[in-house]
């Protein structure tokens, strides 16, 4: 496993503000990057999430109007072949 580690190394000044030494800090930043990753990815699986619903969206609607122009025709057609015609003098489909 990869470790993210964050390194800082202020000087240490005496109070005469001369240079004496350094302050070595380590911070382990595993879990942050860790966190930041996951944001990323819900974030992305959200992106995919929309774009999967607007697909879906736009397949629906056209599907939606063929089904009720479908349902219109076969309505019509089964008028039309219990009455034996539809006004207009028309064959029997």
């Amino acid at each position: 496993m990869l470790f993210a580690l964050d390194m800082a190394f202020p000087q240490l000044f005496s109070q005469n503000n001369q240079a004496t030494g350094l302050i070595i800090t380590f911070q382990d930043l595993t879990e942050i990057r860790s966190m930041e990753e996951s944001v990323r990815r819900k974030d992305r699986l959200a992106a995919v999430g929309r774009v999967a619903a607007g697909l879906a969206h736009e397949i629906r609607n056209p599907l939606g109007a063929m089904r009720g122009d479908t349902s219109a025709r076969i309505e019509h057609i089964a008028r039309f072949n219990s009455s034996g015609t539809d006004g207009d003098n028309s064959e029997r489909v």
